[in-house]
């Protein structure tokens, strides 16, 4: 795998011939997939606004907002979250562990905008345990 855009090499460590290799992710995790996906609407709805020029603050999460999109942009926000995933505590550590070995990522810098502040903690937790 091609290391992101947002991916970060740095020197090697004191004692180390092998780059300190950073990657960025996006990482929505809930108790169901169907919970995750309702949380990360609103990050999508966030990206969607700036394809369109629109920045705004981050929206409420919508049921079905994938929907109500066009296929152009479905095809940009697909493009933006490359490096994302979206699941249940399984589903994400499986796709984590899947992208660590893919890229050699010594570090990850985990992102999740998600609205609720609660629900943000739930899923960095889920994440974090995933990891364990």
């Amino acid at each position: 795998m091609r290391l992101p855009i947002t991916a970060r090499i740095s020197d090697p460590p004191r004692g180390s011939a092998k780059p300190h290799v950073i990657a960025g992710v996006n990482a929505f995790a809930a108790d169901t997939e169907e919970e995750a996906a309702f949380l990360a609407s609103s990050h999508f709805h966030w990206v969607n606004m700036l394809h369109k020029g629109r920045p705004c603050p981050l929206p409420h999460p919508q049921e079905g907002y994938l929907a109500t999109l066009s296929d152009r942009e479905k095809q940009g926000l697909q493009q933006a979250m490359a490096c994302s995933v979206v699941g249940n505590k399984t589903q994400v550590g499986r796709w984590l562990s899947s992208f660590i070995s893919a890229t050699g990522a010594d570090e990850l810098i985990i992102d999740a905008l998600i609205h609720d502040p609660a629900a943000r903690c739930r899923s960095y937790q889920l994440v974090a345990e995933a990891l364990s």
